[in-house]
């Protein structure tokens, strides 16, 4: 078969011998997972792409040929933009022209977007292969995944989880994401993101039960143990001269 400019086809070495253009292709040996040589040949027998050897194998980890690419950056990360929720269509498209005024819409840092919200909380659990003692290694490790051996996520009802050892202040433990209950398992961080509702301004105490150390921020007020200690409880009051949501 002959592939064009920028196409593609995904080809399985496992040994199955399939090759109907039309279906999936197979080839007629396997690669081995402890690594070997392998070698793309064109037509005359030429080497277009040679790997001697390919590395060892691991799951879900991928090897190619590199690329060089250029980025050109219209909008920096985390600049920012001024945004607008319409309910009726009357700006038609005067808002595309150089010359409108946006002065009087809303404004935060990228990236924007709107999503429908889900009960609960969005965690992420990572374990680390590196010593974690205070939260910029617990940070280091959110940030590079080289840093990480896995990181499984979930949508949790609740942030009640226990590895092993006393339950914390209520009933209903959960497992981390790819952990097990009483198991123990040491060097992993989770970070647990959601939405809180202040019913009413004023005074709000949070308190947080860790076994180490932990960072919560509710609205950029913010509580924190940054170190190494047993299960422990801290609280702190917030102050919201509002109700209604919180991130």
């Amino acid at each position: 078969m002959t592939l064009g400019p920028n196409e593609f086809r995904v080809i399985f070495a496992d040994s199955l011998n399939l090759t109907d253009p039309a279906a999936e292709l197979h080839t007629d040996f396997n690669l081995s997972k402890s690594g070997a040589n392998l070698s793309l040949l064109d037509p005359g027998n030429n080497v277009v792409q040679d790997y001697s050897p390919y590395p060892v194998m691991q799951s879900d980890v991928s090897y190619g040929v590199g690329q060089q690419v250029t980025e050109t950056k219209l909008v920096a990360s985390g600049a920012t933009a001024r945004y607008l929720a319409p309910t009726i269509g009357t700006l038609g498209l005067t808002w595309t022209q150089a010359a409108f005024n946006d002065a009087s819409w809303g404004q935060g840092p990228t990236g924007l977007g709107f999503a429908n919200t889900v009960p609960g909380f969005a965690v992420t659990n990572y374990k680390a292969n590196i010593a974690i003692n205070n939260l910029a290694q617990a940070q280091s490790v959110i940030d590079t995944p080289s840093n990480q051996t896995f990181a499984k996520s979930e949508t949790a009802p609740v942030i009640n989880y226990l590895n092993s050892g006393g339950a914390g202040e209520f009933t209903g433990d959960r497992t981390y994401p790819g952990l097990v209950i009483n198991v123990d398992s040491d060097l992993f961080v989770t970070k647990a993101t959601g939405i809180v509702h202040i019913p009413t301004a004023g005074a709000w105490t949070f308190g947080v039960n860790s076994d180490d150390g932990f960072s919560l921020n509710v609205g950029g007020q913010t509580s924190s143990y940054d170190g190494l200690r047993g299960a422990s409880d801290t609280f702190k009051t917030f102050t919201f001269a509002t109700a209604g949501i919180i991130r």
